[in-house]
């Protein structure tokens, strides 16, 4: 009997990188809105309260909140509002790309993570967890079905 496999795949996507860590490792970063659309990248120099800029990160977004950079994968990842999810959604990104990894319980003004990888956040309302976001998949789309 004649048989045939059909393989079906999603286009590649690259990964957001290190770039944060690889190249800034010494600093603290700061992220802020410049009124342009976009979002600052910004170094922090701590000794002269200085700051320096690293880019500019354009995401399609108006809102990136509680940033954090994962002790496990050195990637950066923030909330942004949830596009056509019905949540808002946790965001990898780096220097030139971002990608949408989860669906998050709510909104969130402070992020960071624990030393297992595990991303912490919260306001007012409680504190949250998404466990070890770097081993979820990233999507180029906001309402991507994979999202969960």
């Amino acid at each position: 009997m004649p048989a045939a496999l059909i393989v079906t795949a999603q286009p590649a996507l690259a990964a957001a990188g290190t770039y944060y860590c690889d190249s800034y490792s010494d600093y603290p970063i700061m992220v802020n809105q410049n009124g342009s659309g976009g979002y600052a990248v910004e170094r922090l120099t701590v000794s002269n309260t200085s700051s320096a800029s690293i880019h500019t990160l354009n995401i399609s977004e108006n809102t990136l909140n509680a940033v954090g950079i994962s002790p496990v994968d050195n990637k950066a990842y923030g909330i942004v509002p949830s596009g056509s999810n019905p949540n808002p959604l946790l965001i990898r990104f780096d220097n030139d790309e971002y990608q949408y990894v989860a669906e998050v319980d709510s909104k969130a003004t402070q992020g960071t993570f624990d030393v297992h990888g595990d991303f912490i956040y919260g306001e007012g309302s409680g504190v949250y967890r998404v466990r070890r976001p770097d081993l979820l998949t990233g999507y180029a789309s906001s309402g991507d079905g994979g999202i969960s």
